[in-house]
């Protein structure tokens, strides 16, 4: 770090400490859990891992506009400043830190279920971060499927491979390679399809399921005979062409 950096940031630390000292429980309890929320977090998403009342939270955050640490953002409120998270979020123990992504995660299930507008993807990160990995699969599924439903293939390969990671196994498992080796497909990228099929055909041999067999002689047969709409290199030239000439 730069002598001149390393100076600011020590400010910044400094103004922290100072501001802080002031505070009672209840504001470094919100500022905890803020800690680890995203940026533009409400009082609701923090409610259930700050253990306050409703009036002793809106009171612990006005004490912390007040002293600078937090701000209005576009949506709900952010920190004044990373270093500000970061020095909070740094001081938790370990178990505290665990509780709180847990305590995120199962408000955002809640209101996701109030609102019909769940986040299934900052879901499954606070509770892989919360020692729930297990938990975090389907919450990593339905993020790549709701990546997959606007053409994010990127987004929605790395959602299901975070899935696998978190443990996903036997059904569920063949199920994901399944997705993927459809995205793969629609990608046209051969050697990564062919992978999952692999994949695929190990599961579906340690379960002994002929159906699942079925679905990866079907996979593997698509594989050879497959020819993409657009060679590739049409699809180079088509999308540099102004406009793009497909529809």
């Amino acid at each position: 770090m730069q002598p001149a950096a390393a100076h600011a940031e020590f400010g910044v630390l400094s103004g922290v400490e100072a501001a802080g000292e002031g505070l009672g429980a209840a504001p470094q309890r919100l500022l905890e859990a803020a800690s680890l929320a995203e940026e533009g977090f409400g009082l609701e998403e923090l409610a259930g891992a700050t253990a306050l009342a409703e009036w002793e939270s809106l009171e612990a955050l006005e004490e912390a506009l007040q002293a600078g640490l937090l701000e209005p953002a576009e949506e709900g409120y952010r920190f004044h400043h990373d270093l500000v998270r970061r020095s909070v979020a740094e001081g938790l123990s370990p178990e505290r830190r665990r509780l709180l992504h847990r305590k995120l995660a199962a408000n955002l299930v809640r209101l996701g279920e109030a609102t019909g507008r769940a986040s299934p993807a900052r879901i499954a990160g606070h509770l892989e971060q919360g020692g729930q990995a297990r938990s975090a699969i389907p919450w990593r599924i339905r993020a790549a499927e709701a990546a997959e439903r606007v053409y994010a293939h990127s987004e929605a390969l790395e959602q299901y491979q975070r899935a696998l990671q978190d443990g996903a196994e036997a059904a569920t498992a063949f199920a994901v390679h399944a997705a993927r080796a459809r995205l793969w497909k629609a990608l046209d990228e051969r050697g990564p399809w062919a992978q999952e099929l692999a994949a695929m055909q190990q599961i579906a041999l340690q379960l002994g399921d002929p159906n699942l067999k079925g679905q990866v002689q079907v996979g593997q047969a698509e594989l050879r005979i497959y020819k993409p709409p657009y060679p590739n290199q049409a699809l180079q030239l088509c999308l540099e062409h102004e406009p793009p000439c497909l529809p």
